[in-house]
């Protein structure tokens, strides 16, 4: 089981917007059937048109923002399957579709055209003057290379319950003429079916014939989706556009589940290149539960612009299951006054209906949808900050095979009840001219213990074709949350590091839905924003092998220390050595990291022993925040620097029925100690300037507290069964029976390190963690328990532990215990134990033009034979860069002596000597010599 603790400030959150957006618990259960979003019948506020509304640019440098237009309300943009802007980069056109505010009625369509990549716009409205009702909805655009075209659906005039209809329009006489023609039905008998919310692609041939297909859904039952398909032979020369006949895509009542009353299919997405290849897809429950269990997703590829369309194709449970039950907590700590929650054993992850899918130029599949778990037919939006979007990817030729990597949490946003789990959307954009970059979007709110909510637009970009994703990067970050920024839709094209990207801002002070409840019933102001991800940085961060007083960008030595030259000679000797490393930003301005990000990494043979960078309050194990839990140990503060209270047995305290008890904050006392939980992400490595204690454990017990606490003599010990480094590492161990044990060390003084970053850092591994096992660190001051950090069961592998204390720089009277209370079999090992400060800033930032290095102070065994050390800066792409090819540097380090296996054998025949036949074969060093004892 994955067991993580998520604290954060219970609180009614109310949104900024008339009516209160609020916070749903952790641990709600919703119902799993989609809800469709449409326009309330009967509601509209009729409001004055040209009503001023306040506007707000955030100034960020890499933006461009235009104010296009505005909206009767926000329905037209508030789903994802539509594309409602387009950009052609190659001639610097773009189109955008949408409702606007014209007249007494919402559903006026508007478009907006560009011939100058979006630095001025020439508006257009009444779209769709002359259909039923002038009620147009989820409007999409296309920039082709002369004509602008717009698709969308009327509700009104068409056929089934709520009688859709789908129509397309475009400029006959080009860009800027204004000659927009009629709306024409794409349906041949538009009676026939009742169709919304229409998902569009489009191809263009290398002998520039053009290809739109678009899936539209019916709303009435059985629901079933269709496909329309056009084409050109050719140039498109303006001409009325031949749509062919309906092809039914997907059949609900043979392949989905569904109810009269519950839809669990969503409307779908589509893309296809321009080799002719694509894939429609959606999410649901295949109507054989038996066979198909999770809500997953379902794929159709074509390998002919949508002439024809292969079988359904899904992501197996195996893949979903495998994945989403290792990733996803199976319990949480359920806000602020509620207890440890735990999902059903048979939980299932559930592929959201907000996705997106695109198409690369190798025909390989890209989809991105919301993951989140589910049980007996509810979901849990809340449950972790794993709730969120993923990059599903299979190469065009191997559909039953998935690489599945997370871009972002959607958490924040799936908590409240506008925009909830439902209502906030992916969008996907490919590069035309880097290799392998693709784009992803969303909204978001940016910060759970603001006193509002409110919602900022967040992109991520891969350049490895989605195998890794930068962090969430907030586009709009607009420091006054009056102004949300909402239902981002992404330009399909991007090129050379810009995408466009359409979008809404709510006029909370102009409702226009009666009552309102989504941010979308209100007067929407739209924009259109382009944002540089990488054209115009001017950082380049590069292994600073040029740096001054640097013999390379590695060094090694045999002593902890700020060297920058080797140390030693090769060929080097088996044993410990000690990797220092450096990097550069030959960029022009600084490279700031935010939390829990790389600055850069260290690898040996490929194996990763350095992250340098990160070190956040936030990313450590560090102090107890108010609104987390407070735990009390029994007269806590009378324990002495002799040991805690004695326990009466098992894991009980005298006088307590359980060792801790949970007490609220409000009832909090200064006797109270506050207990971290495990699940904070720790960082691997700290950016070291000095050591201020050490302890390896080589000698015993070195001035070390053993507190035999339960009073059984099973106390910690000096082991050379496993170390981290050197030979010996301290372990303990119950024996047959519960006890608890603890590790006290010397008294520190850091009175001399008022103000500066202090950080505890260790190695632990363990054997047999399964087993009732409870490892705590102890942070003492002055002969009293001051904090206790309780600690995830570690692997048998050994792994770095880092625990801020800048809280206790200054203190002179500092000791660092370690607390086990466990049954056999588990053993505890923990080895290199330190104390490390540094002068440099928590978040690690790299001024333009200079060096920074990493000393390190946790040494690596050198083995015989040839070694590939490597630096590698900003491993995890989080930075544009100017040059994202030099961020790699490798050196070879050679080791002399034997290559041997894994076992010696020798054979030797001893005659009788002065009575004695015994001997012993011993290593004395590791130099390879060996001792005769006979």
């Amino acid at each position: 089981m994955y067991r993580i603790t998520r604290v954060l400030l219970c609180l009614v959150l109310l949104g900024s917007h008339v009516e209160a957006s609020q916070r749903q618990g952790f641990a709600l259960r919703l119902p799993g059937a989609r809800q469709e979003r449409i326009e309330p019948e009967l509601s509209q506020i009729r409001v004055v048109p040209g009503t001023a509304s306040p506007v707000y640019v955030p100034a960020v440098r890499e933006n461009s923002i235009s104010l296009i237009d505005s909206s009767y309300n926000g329905y037209g943009l508030m789903t994802g399957e539509p594309n409602p802007l387009s950009w052609d980069p190659d001639n610097g056109r773009l189109v955008a579709a949408y409702r606007h505010w014209a007249g007494a009625g919402s559903g006026v369509l508007g478009a907006a055209t560009s011939e100058d990549d979006g630095q001025t716009y020439t508006t257009y409205t009444n779209i769709n003057q002359g259909t039923v009702f002038q009620a147009g909805l989820y409007p999409s655009a296309f920039a082709t290379p002369d004509y602008p075209i717009v698709v969308w659906n009327e509700y009104g005039g068409g056929g089934g319950v709520q009688d859709g209809r789908a129509f397309y329009s475009y400029d006959q006489g080009g860009y800027g003429a204004g000659q927009f023609t009629a709306p024409t039905d794409i349906h041949n008998n538009p009676t026939a079916n009742d169709l919304w919310q229409g998902t569009p692609a489009i191809s263009y041939a290398n002998d520039g014939s053009m290809y739109l297909n678009t899936v539209f859904a019916d709303w009435t039952a059985p629901r079933n989706k269709y496909l329309f398909r056009t084409s050109t032979n050719g140039a498109w020369d303006g001409t009325a556009l031949t749509w062919e006949s309906p092809y039914q895509i997907l059949d609900m009542q043979n392949d989905f589940l569904s109810t009269a009353t519950a839809n669990y299919v969503s409307n779908g997405v589509l893309d296809i290149n321009d080799a002719g290849v694509g894939y429609f897809v959606v999410s649901g429950y295949w109507q054989d539960t038996t066979a198909i269990h999770d809500h997953t997703l379902f794929i159709k590829q074509t390998l002919d612009y949508g002439a024809t369309w292969s079988e359904w194709i899904h992501i197996s449970d195996q893949i979903m299951d495998t994945y989403f039950r290792t990733v996803i907590p199976d319990s949480i700590l359920n806000d602020y006054d509620q207890p440890w929650v735990t999902l059903p054993s048979n939980w299932t992850p559930f592929a959201t209906y907000d996705l997106d899918v695109i198409t690369d130029d190798a025909g390989g599949c890209h989809i991105i949808a919301g993951v989140l778990p589910s049980a007996s037919g509810g979901v849990y939006p809340g449950w972790s900050e794993e709730c969120g979007l993923y990059h599903f990817y299979s190469p065009q030729n191997d559909l039953s095979n998935w690489e599945i990597n997370f871009v972002g949490s959607l958490r924040n946003a799936w908590l409240l009840n506008d925009p909830g789990w439902q209502h906030v959307f992916p969008n996907f954009a490919r590069d035309t001219e880097l290799d392998n970059t693709l784009y992803a979007t969303w909204y978001n709110w940016p910060d759970m213990n603001a006193p509002v909510s409110y919602f900022d637009i967040f992109a991520a970009y891969s350049i490895d074709n989605g195998a890794t994703w930068s962090a969430p990067i907030n586009l709009t970050n607009t420091t006054d949350d009056t102004f949300n920024e909402i239902d981002p839709h992404l330009a399909r094209r991007a090129a050379n590091g810009t995408i466009k990207l359409l979008f809404q801002v709510p006029d909370y002070n102009v409702p226009t839905v009666n009552p309102p409840s989504l941010s979308e019933d209100y007067k929407n102001l739209l924009y259109v924003m382009s944002y540089d991800f990488f054209e115009d940085s001017e950082i380049d961060l590069v292994p600073g092998s040029t740096c001054a007083d640097w013999e390379n960008a590695i060094v090694i030595g045999t002593t902890p220390g700020e060297f920058s030259t080797d140390g030693v000679t090769e060929p080097l000797e088996p044993g410990q050595y000690y990797i220092n490393s450096v990097i550069q930003n030959t960029g022009t301005i600084d490279a700031v990291f935010g939390e829990n990000q790389s600055v850069w990494k260290v690898y040996l043979d490929g194996q990763e022993i350095q992250n340098w960078g990160g070190t956040t309050n936030s990313i450590l194990q560090h102090r107890i925040t108010p609104e987390q839990f407070y735990w009390r140990w029994q007269n806590s503060r009378e324990i002495d620097n002799a040991g805690r209270v004695q326990a009466g047995n098992q894991n009980t305290l005298t006088g307590q029925s359980e060792p801790l008890r949970r007490m609220p904050v409000s009832t909090a006392t200064v006797d109270n100690i506050p207990h971290h939980q495990p699940g904070i992400p720790i960082n691997t490595q700290v950016d070291t300037r000095e050591i201020i204690f050490q302890e390896s454990f080589e000698t015993w017990p070195n001035g070390w507290l053993l507190n035999d606490t339960f009073g059984d003599g099973e106390t910690w010990f000096q082991t050379d069964l496993s170390a981290y480094s050197g030979v010996y590492s301290a372990s303990v161990t119950s024996q047959y029976e519960f006890t608890m044990q603890g590790l006290r060390s010397p008294i520190i003084d850091l009175s001399d390190y008022s103000g500066e970053t202090v950080a505890l850092t260790f190695f632990q591994r363990d054997d047999y963690a399964g087993s009732d096992v409870y490892h705590e660190v102890d942070i003492w001051a002055n002969g009293m328990v001051e904090e206790a950090y309780e600690l995830m069961p570690p692997t048998t592998n050994w792994e770095p532990i880092t625990i801020d204390l800048s809280d206790y720089a200054g203190m002179s009277n500092v000791q660092i215990e370690f607390y086990y209370l466990g049954d056999y079999p588990d053993v505890w090992y923990v080895d290199q134990v330190q104390l490390v400060t540094s002068s440099t800033s928590i978040l690690p930032v790299v001024p333009a033009g200079t060096c920074m290095p990493g000393f390190s102070s946790n040494p690596v065994y050198l083995e015989s034979g040839n070694h590939e050390l490597r630096v590698e800066t900003d491993p995890d792409h989080v930075l544009a860069e100017l040059d994202e090819t030099n961020n790699s540097y490798t050196r070879t380090i050679s080791v002399n002596g034997p290559n041997l296996p894994g076992n010696l054998e020798w054979s030797h025949s001893f005659g009788a000597l002065n009575a004695k036949n015994a001997y012993a074969v011993l290593p004395t060093a590791d130099n390879g010599l060996l001792t005769l004892t006979y």
